[in-house]
């Protein structure tokens, strides 16, 4: 093969090996640039997931936080609403003690206060001022039983042992802190907070 042709085909080879080397470089290089744009996106999500995982961290704090703040504000409301219905039943229990009904229960009031207590002996009957005549008439026959007026605040009739030891509170103020959660059940039910 003379000089030239071999010169020809030693020109062809290296430019064909060149070629070679060039399409696998450019192969390569597509493929670090297409792995290097999935790791730059994969890092953009990670990162863009990160940051959405964090507001919406912030959002249900913040929304927790709002939801516990309109619990307290509404709670608050509605005890101080419920301290206004029983202050204005507080208020009309001395208009209670006038009462036919009131008036018509105390003989089984004192019955059932006499009760509670274990001595049969004597005993003080305090109550207020506006049922001194009708608990006297109503203990008139046992004279186990001395009358007074209740100093103490109240409505209704306390009923204690001699010596002061046991006292049975019989009035309507004790009557009405028993029956208080159930009277504040009804009160809610009734203006609609409780279903």
């Amino acid at each position: 093969m003379p000089l030239d042709q071999l010169l020809a085909a030693l020109e062809r080879e290296a430019h064909a090996a060149a070629e070679r080397a060039l399409a696998g470089a450019r192969a390569e290089a597509g493929r670090i640039t297409a792995e290097a744009e999935r790791e730059v996106g994969a890092g953009r999500d990670a990162s863009a997931g990160i940051l959405a995982r964090e507001r919406r961290t912030a959002f249900a704090q913040e929304l927790s936080a709002a939801t516990l703040a309109a619990r307290r504000e509404a709670l608050i409301a509605r005890d101080l609403l419920l301290a206004r219905v029983l202050a204005a039943m507080r208020a009309e229990l001395p208009a209670v003690l006038e009462g036919a009904a009131y008036q018509g229960s105390l003989p089984a009031r004192i019955v059932a206060a006499r009760s509670c207590l274990d001595d049969p002996g004597p005993v003080l009957l305090r109550c207020s001022a506006s049922l001194l005549d009708a608990v006297r008439s109503v203990v008139a026959n046992d004279a186990t039983i001395t009358v007074e007026e209740m100093t103490a605040p109240g409505n209704g009739i306390r009923l204690a042992t001699a010596d002061g030891v046991i006292e049975v509170d019989g009035t309507l103020e004790s009557r009405l802190e028993a029956e208080r959660r159930p009277l504040e059940r009804a009160a809610l039910t009734r203006l609609g907070l409780l279903p």
